[in-house]
This record gives structure tokens, C-alpha cells and sequence, in this order.
């Protein structure tokens, strides 16, 4: 069972978490610049 969990674990903590930023309807990926904003990791624009 323990190994089971390490596994798991292991395998959320290997996932690179990416916000993606909305604008008009349509999804942006982080870093994206659109008239001055940035698409930050957050998903907010900045």
C-alpha cells in the first residue's frame, strides 16, 4: 500500500503546473503577450 502512495506522489509532484490565461474567449499560454499584457503563471494578465 505505501508503495502504491509513494508512486502517486511522485508522479503529481513530476507534473510542471501551467496556468493558462484567458482573454476574448480563448486560452493563451503562459509568457503570451497580447496588446502589453502578459499571460503570467498564475493565469492572470499582467
Amino acid at each position: 500500500m505505501n508503495k502504491i502512495a509513494v508512486i502517486i506522489c511522485l508522479s503529481f509532484a513530476s507534473v510542471t503546473v501551467s496556468a493558462d490565461c484567458l482573454y476574448n474567449g480563448y486560452l493563451y499560454p503562459t509568457g503570451a503577450v497580447i496588446g502589453g499584457l502578459t499571460c503570467q503563471a498564475d493565469g492572470t494578465w499582467g
